[in-house]
């Protein structure tokens, strides 16, 4: 990306095909499953933004490293890995959570 250290979230409009990543391999190896996948991960990821509060950890020497130049762990990897760090999940609200996790068992059972 133009200057990457800045913040700025408009460089993804108007790019219709989304950022390219390989994390799906490409051409015709790439995963036949790669739009399901995305979709799969789009649903986890709004319902634990939903359901928790994501916050830093405990110890401030296990943040997640931010710089986007210096976060992978495997810097001449095809796809970035990130490197080890910590956070907290705190539930938003118990009482929905508890309903949620009952809900799941419940449909689970039935399979």
């Amino acid at each position: 990306f133009e200057d990457p250290y800045t913040f700025n979230p408009d460089r993804y409009l108007g790019d219709a095909d989304g950022t390219p990543h390989y994390g799906y391999g490409a051409g015709s190896r790439m995963c036949i499953g790669a739009h399901l996948a995305n979709r799969e991960l789009f649903t986890f990821f709004i319902r634990l933004i939903v359901g928790f509060k994501i916050l830093g950890p405990m110890n401030e020497a296990d943040a997640a490293i931010t710089d986007g130049m210096e976060v992978n762990a495997l810097p001449t990897a095809l796809v970035v890995q990130p490197k080890k760090f910590k956070c907290r999940f705190e539930p938003r609200n118990l009482e929905d959570l508890e309903l949620w996790i009952e809900n799941s068992r419940q449909r689970a059972e039935i399979y």
